[in-house]
């Protein structure tokens, strides 16, 4: 892993060898970078650039994981694209539905 990218809180509790990380959270404390209250394995973490390594602790475990340097541009790994379609689409389906139901009360009140 190499700083200034985004990942998942899963992918980093796998770098860091925590043993069946899917069950860890949302289940024991977990925090990543100075980041707490991670409780879904799809969380996005931002490494910033210039980095070295980070701090991740699973309930009472504390982990180091050193980075193998900066990436020369801000990079999204292909886990944490997922979670950001994801999202996007599920925001897009939201808005959507927002914009129905106002032309539907529009064409009520005609």
């Amino acid at each position: 892993m190499k700083a200034n990218a985004k990942y998942t809180a899963l992918e980093i509790l796998v770098a860091c060898g925590v043993e069946k990380p899917e069950e860890k959270i949302g289940k024991m404390r977990v925090r990543i970078a100075g980041i707490s209250g991670i409780v879904k394995p799809d969380h996005l973490i931002k490494i910033q650039a210039g980095t070295e390594k980070i701090d991740v602790v699973v309930g009472v475990d504390t982990f180091e994981l050193k980075l193998e340097g900066d990436n020369e541009e801000s990079v999204v790994s292909d886990e944490a694209k997922v979670v950001i379609e994801g999202k996007a689409k599920e925001l897009n389906k939201l808005a959507q539905e927002v914009a129905d139901k106002k032309a539907e009360k529009e064409e009520k009140t005609e």
